[in-house]
């Protein structure tokens, strides 16, 4: 990510302010969802299609091995797990090894 890049993300932060980006961890937190969750039939929740899990091994905050569980209690299909070394905004850090592992992975799924 390039400084400009840094900064038009901080103005972006901070002029929009926090509440709405925080609103879904807050809704998770409080249990806003849990009725309708209940809802949901336990076949509805299984993945069966193909999987990339892209982890980036410097989350402090989507900790792989988070990720890693959910997988393994939901995704029923084959699940391909790649590492980069990149943080929570690793998306946009290491933007270029993960759109090649995405086009790797995407290309292997004709095989």
């Amino acid at each position: 990510m390039t400084p400009e890049e840094k900064e038009q993300l901080k103005k972006a932060l901070l002029t929009g302010g926090m509440t709405a980006p925080l609103c879904w961890y807050r809704a998770a937190l409080e249990g806003v969802t849990t009725e309708d969750d209940t809802q949901i039939s336990p076949e509805a929740t299984q993945v069966k299609q193909p999987l990339l899990f892209v982890a980036f091994t410097g989350d402090i905050l989507a900790l792989p091995m988070i990720g890693d569980s959910i997988h393994a209690q939901y995704a029923k299909g084959p699940v391909t797990r790649k590492e980069i070394g990149g943080d929570h905004w690793g998306a946009e850090s290491h933007a270029e090894e993960l759109n090649a592992i995405l086009l790797e992975w995407i290309q292997g799924l004709d095989s």
